[in-house]
């Protein structure tokens, strides 16, 4: 499969999607849908969302187009999302969705990149809810 998700922890506060090969939107929705039902069921609590696409041999057509949908399923609960790789087109998709993506949404170039965003998005948070 193309796609491939689950809890990267335990204590199932980070999501991760690995994108390898060829995949298309559809696969894509299948995923997504699936991911949600997971991530709901968590709901209240905080969750962080790798999409790793290092692995990724391009992107599908009609992704563009469904970049405003992919936007509106962000859930309250989800505190930040980092794109691991992708090349050119997620860099130019990141700098055009980042005025409606406010901080949620970072690039990261490793996988170790994103753990460590995520590591400093929790602490910032603890300090927050602490202070």
């Amino acid at each position: 499969m193309p796609i491939t998700f689950g809890w990267y922890n335990e204590a199932k506060h980070i999501w991760i999607q690995e994108f390898s090969n060829y995949w298309t939107m559809e696969e894509f929705w299948v995923a997504a849908d699936e991911a949600y039902k997971a991530i709901d069921a968590i709901a209240p609590h905080k969750f962080y969302i790798i999409s790793d696409m290092t692995s990724s041999m391009r992107l599908p057509p009609g992704l563009l187009s469904a970049t405003r949908s992919i936007l509106q399923r962000k859930r309250n609960n989800e505190a930040l999302h980092v794109l691991v790789g992708g090349g050119v087109i997620i860099h130019s998709l990141y700098q055009m969705a980042r005025p409606a993506t406010k901080q949620y949404l970072r690039l990261a170039n490793t996988l170790e990149e994103a753990l460590a965003m995520i590591d400093e998005a929790i602490a910032q948070d603890q300090v927050g809810s602490s202070g």
